[in-house]
């Protein structure tokens, strides 16, 4: 299936029965836990990798998290979860997601999170570091 308009990371899954209710529908909440993994892949491709924040000393928190769930998914679904950084401001990047079945690419959920860099050893809100704000821009083709 083609990539959304705008979008270039991908990140698939394949639904397990943990991730669903009783009704056999995928939680609510389970979608921020595939929106994490689409934003490592995010990094991945910006040639960052996560375990390496653990130890720099600014770090980006998520602060705000938006989940439109347009159509359940199931147990055994594959799901396409697309990414892309649409803002970068000065001390925070907005990421959108766009979550699709794999089978028909119809579009499940939409959202949204940002994240606020933080210096860790004051846990204030500091200034996007410019190489970030340039790998973005060139994976972005801005």
């Amino acid at each position: 299936m083609p990539a959304p308009e705008g979008y270039r990371i991908k990140e698939s899954y394949r639904v397990r029965y943990e991730e669903v209710d009783t009704q056999g529908i995928v939680g609510y909440a389970q979608y921020a836990n595939y929106f994490t993994g689409a934003r490592v892949a995010y990094f991945r491709a910006l040639g960052l990798k996560i375990s390496e924040f653990n130890t720099a000393l600014v770090q980006p928190a998520v602060v705000h998290l938006e989940i439109d769930l347009l159509t359940p998914a199931r147990f055994d679904d594959h799901l396409d979860v697309w990414t892309r950084v649409v803002q970068v401001g000065d001390k925070s990047l907005s990421f959108a997601y766009r979550v699709h079945d794999g089978a028909s690419d119809s579009l499940q959920a939409e959202g949204k999170t940002v994240l606020v860099t933080l210096a860790m050893d004051t846990m204030q809100a500091v200034r996007v570091p410019d190489e970030l704000r340039r790998r973005i821009e060139k994976l972005e083709g801005r």
